[in-house]
């Protein structure tokens, strides 16, 4: 999910990149899911009106489509990054952007795991946020920290770029980044703490959603119902590819020249349309299998009459989990 790091600018004169041979497979894996993949996915959940989804999952989505393109800049020219003079004005805007779009994804993915982990501590929430129309507000504190971690770390790109333009280099031969340690280590540290804290959150979730299964099968011992077994494996999918990706991090710090972690790079945009765009299609009526409709103005978790008995109470934390789960699914 990283820039180069730790690298020198070797791209000078007749010497060959790093990883330019890496190029097909690293351009096919960006257009496979950034290019194609995640915009017909948003496509679908903002046109669809049979699909319901949370902002959080659709501006995450967004955040892919715009780091898997600002990772590809370079590969649709093959002479960017073959200069012995200063870079192309493409090889600087790539540089300029590419050292916000990874952090901007990983702000991303944790906005989606705290709205997960909020839905299930918030019974009046609906699967489209709040119950009704989301304030503006709200909407703002959801869907705005990616673009301004991402206005934040390219601002500091280019005022780097703008005082010292003989950092910027592509010694992998598939990308320009700046070439300076501190600033990559910044990023670096920047998502691999990100990368913690969605594997922080992914684990409470997970600790909370089995202790309320184990409570809903102990209070309906005859009714039969189990997880959802794709739904259970696109969340580990999820969980194994961050921690994948922290590893990416260590590994572009401590060995810039592996080939590994360029094609994990390029690979994750498709892994997230894979991870949320998998989904087998949404059901026409959830009240057929005793749930409430996706819909917001149809969904209603709380009982409107009277206090809940217990076995009523552990009923509305049954629909409450599926609605929590499969809502950013």
């Amino acid at each position: 999910m990283l820039p180069d790091m730790g690298a020198t600018w070797t791209n000078t004169g007749n010497d060959n990149p790093s990883q330019a041979s890496l190029r097909p497979v690293y351009l096919a894996l960006h257009l496979a899911g950034g290019h194609i993949g995640m915009p017909l996915l948003v496509l679908t959940l903002l046109m669809s009106k049979r699909i319901s989804c949370h902002p959080t999952l659709v501006n995450f989505c967004i955040t892919w489509i715009l780091y898997s393109i600002c990772y590809s800049l370079t590969v649709y020219d093959t002479n960017s990054l073959k200069y012995s003079a200063p870079p192309h004005r493409l090889c600087n805007a790539q540089a300029t952007m590419i050292g916000g779009v990874a952090p901007m994804a990983a702000v991303a993915g944790v906005a989606v795991v705290i709205q997960l982990w909020t839905m299930f501590h918030e019974v009046s929430f609906s699967v489209s946020g709040r119950r009704g129309t989301p304030h503006w507000s709200y909407k703002i504190l959801a869907l705005a920290p990616p673009y301004i971690t991402f206005l934040a770390f390219t601002l500091a790109s280019g005022i780097i770029i703008a005082t010292h333009p003989d950092v910027v280099g592509g010694p992998s031969g598939l990308y320009c980044s700046v070439q300076l340690e501190t600033f990559q280590n910044s990023v670096s540290v920047f998502c691999a703490v990100m990368m913690i804290v969605i594997t922080i959150f992914a684990a409470i979730i997970a600790t909370e959603f089995s202790r309320r299964w184990v409570k809903i099968q102990r209070a309906f011992p005859l009714v039969k119902r189990r997880p959802s077994i794709s739904m259970c494996l696109r969340a580990g999918t999820f969980t194994l590819y961050t921690w994948i990706t922290l590893g990416v991090c260590i590994l572009f710090v401590v060995q810039p020249n592996m080939a590994l972690p360029y094609v994990i790079v390029a690979s994750l945009p498709l892994v997230a349309f894979l991870v949320f765009g998998t989904q087998q299609k949404k059901r026409k009526n959830l009240g057929d299998h005793g749930y409430p409709s996706r819909h917001p103005s149809c969904t209603s978790i709380q009982p409107e009459n009277g206090p809940e008995t217990p076995k009523s109470e552990v009923a509305a934390e049954q629909r409450q989990d599926h609605l929590s789960i499969e809502a950013l699914a």
